[in-house]
């Protein structure tokens, strides 16, 4: 954790900042080791002021987070937060101080500077959460474990779909087995999109018996110490129909497409590019709504991004997705989802989910 203390320091003298308030969870988990996520208000703050961060938490959080972060002191606050903060800001004597602007509600943005007159707040949540991008080693294992969860949970429920299941069943299913091979738990709502459902990039699982023969998109992810993995596949029962054995391939050859274009130093514009050549090429560019790929790590989507408006290059050690898909309203859709860590030829797989044949 020193190292990753030290970039944030970095980053202050960066920034020309004399203080730093890091406030999201992503963030504030990844450099305090204090894994915890926030449910419309933050459980902790990580304030950086003299060399020294301090970890401020409710009295009752204070042995959890004593017990798991590295490198910090802790203090106890009192709600509302922002009053704590605010007048350990100001004793410390600093001029200038670095806020997560994408992490502060309006009302606690105000407080805090209400309570601290005259101090100068500078906007460092890009910077900031660019820490987070290349996994170290301790990250690519949680990642690699909690993928491997995921590849395991989808077999062991796959056998058991059967024509009338609800996808809602089917869903709860996946739930249960994420925890049983191992996770924390599921890293994002389970999609399970059947028949018409499927032309839905997103879908909440429902009481709609699955088909014979229709496409059924499965997206799901176990949760491990914070990390979470990421999967899709399209899967079907029986024999699919004639539409899906069009579909697939294409899909799969975008997927492909993109995975082979991706390593260090390319443009996320140009993975995406990849996959969308090759579905516009077949006739359904106007089908493929969202981009090809994200990180993941922390939060389920991440920098850097590989979607036709991304400004971001990747660099060794990112992980991101390749999940490029095709939907068509009234029928269904298809997407197929992989993630790997990028190097400097490529990528390097850490799905092992194998892909339906059609």
């Amino acid at each position: 954790m020193n190292g990753r203390l030290d970039r944030a320091r970095a980053l202050m003298a960066q920034h020309d900042v004399d203080s730093l308030l890091v406030t999201s969870a992503p963030n504030r988990s990844y450099l305090s080791g204090w894994v915890t996520g926030d449910d419309g208000q933050p459980s902790g703050a990580l304030l950086f002021a003299h060399y020294v961060a301090t970890l401020y938490t409710g009295a009752t959080n204070l042995p959890w987070a004593a017990a798991r972060a590295n490198g910090v002191t802790f203090e106890s606050w009192q709600r509302p937060w922002t009053t704590t903060l605010a007048a350990a800001i100001l004793a410390t004597g600093a001029a200038r101080l670095g806020i997560e602007e994408d992490a502060l509600s309006v009302g606690a943005y105000w407080a805090l500077r209400d309570g601290m007159p005259g101090l100068e707040t500078i906007p460092v949540s890009g910077p900031l959460s660019a820490l987070r991008r290349r996994k170290d080693e301790a990250e690519l294992d949680l990642l690699s474990r909690a993928i491997a969860m995921t590849d395991e949970a989808l077999a062991s429920v796959l056998p058991g779909i059967v024509p009338g299941m609800t996808e809602r069943t089917v869903a709860t299913a996946i739930g249960r087995a994420l925890t049983d091979a191992g996770g924390d738990g599921a890293a994002f709502p389970v999609i399970v999109a059947s028949g018409p459902h499927a032309a839905r990039p997103h879908h909440d699982p429902t009481d709609r018996p699955i088909a014979a023969g229709e496409p059924v998109i499965i997206d799901m992810g176990a949760m491990l110490g914070g990390y979470h993995g990421d999967l899709t596949r399209t899967v079907w029962i029986g024999d699919p129909d004639e539409r899906l054995r069009t579909i697939y391939p294409i899909v799969l050859a975008a997927h492909d497409a993109a995975w082979a274009a991706a390593r260090a130093g390319v443009a996320g514009t140009a993975v995406h590019e990849a996959a969308a050549e090759v579905i516009a090429a077949a006739g359904y560019g106007e089908y493929y709504p969202h981009g090809t790929g994200h990180g993941i790590g922390l939060q389920i989507h991440e920098a850097p991004s590989c979607g036709s408006q991304s400004t971001d290059i990747l660099d060794i050690g990112d992980v991101i997705t390749i999940e490029p898909g095709i939907y068509l309203p009234g029928w269904g859709g298809v997407r197929i989802e992989d993630a790997g860590v990028v190097g400097p030829d490529g990528l390097r797989r850490l799905t092992g989910a194998p892909k339906a044949v059609v």
